[in-house]
């Protein structure tokens, strides 16, 4: 790193600063580039992304996820400091550089989360944990993320994250939505034998557990769409109250979860 600072510095005080600072973005930038595709982040379009199959996209969601982690916490991160350091001199100078070596990588880093976002699924409710695991790693990622790309010129790439979470978290309200009415509208017929458990009693306590395990996610997403029904009536139902807790996310979720519950119940009793 000193060695490319005193090489810019040298070239720029003999008036090779053009030269320097062009050939410096376009290795730099080839190096960057390289590095995402080396992670197995690629550019794709979204007509294809469309056509493929859900156990695709699941694999690409996991893969990702562990592509982002070290493209913005030793990729993006690690140029970031490297530019700085070697134009320290000149903020005008940091800028232009990370610009043009970061900001088309980055845009096309957090393009993936969109488009999945905005994808078409099929009513399978368990395709919802892949949602928030994505949403997940990005929030995990955002303070880092906007640290890197404080500069005006690549606030394109912040504003595609937060656009990304955005748009996730209307996508997982809108299934969680989605599989209360499957429950509602299951019209499943046939008999337990021996009086077991109910198919459907199974599939929604399942859904519930898994949902119980993505306490952060789903409070970040509930506490913005709040029952508004008196908790009494679902007392009423539970032996146990459910607290006016002083985290309002974590009240949102027992008031969420234990909704569900009770549309399985009068779902039963319809049944029986």
């Amino acid at each position: 790193m000193s060695d490319l600072k005193v090489i810019a510095e040298t070239m720029i005080s003999c008036g090779y600063g053009k030269e320097c600072i062009t050939s410096y973005k376009s290795i730099r930038k080839s190096i960057v580039d390289e590095g995402l595709h080396l992670l197995g982040i690629e550019k794709f379009k979204i007509s294809r992304f469309n056509r493929m199959d859900w156990g695709v996209v699941e694999i690409m969601i996991k893969n990702w996820i562990n592509a982002a982690k070290i493209g913005v916490t030793t990729l993006f991160r690690g140029e970031k400091l490297l530019c700085d350091h070697v134009f320290s001199a000149s903020s005008t100078i940091r800028e232009s550089c990370f610009y043009e070596i970061a900001n088309e990588a980055g845009l096309n880093l957090f393009k993936l989360p969109e488009i999945v976002a905005n994808k078409e699924m099929k009513t399978q409710p368990d395709r919802i944990f892949k949602l928030m695991d994505l949403y997940a790693a990005i929030s995990e990622l955002w303070p880092e993320t906007e640290q890197i790309f404080h500069f005006d010129s690549v606030a394109a790439v912040k504003t595609l994250a937060l656009s990304s979470m955005k748009k996730l978290k209307i996508s997982i309200y809108t299934r969680l939505m989605k599989f209360e009415r499957t429950i509602e509208n299951d019209s499943s017929k046939g008999l337990t034998p021996g009086g077991g458990i109910h198919k459907l009693t199974r599939s929604t306590m399942s859904f519930i557990s898994l949902l119980s395990q993505h306490g952060t996610v789903l409070s970040e997403i509930l506490v913005h769409h709040p029952l508004k029904i008196d908790t009494r009536l679902l007392e009423s139902y539970f032996t146990a109250p459910i607290l006016e807790d002083e985290n309002i996310n974590n009240h949102e979720i027992s008031v969420h979860l234990a909704w569900l519950i009770l549309v399985l119940l009068c779902k039963l009793d319809m049944k029986a």
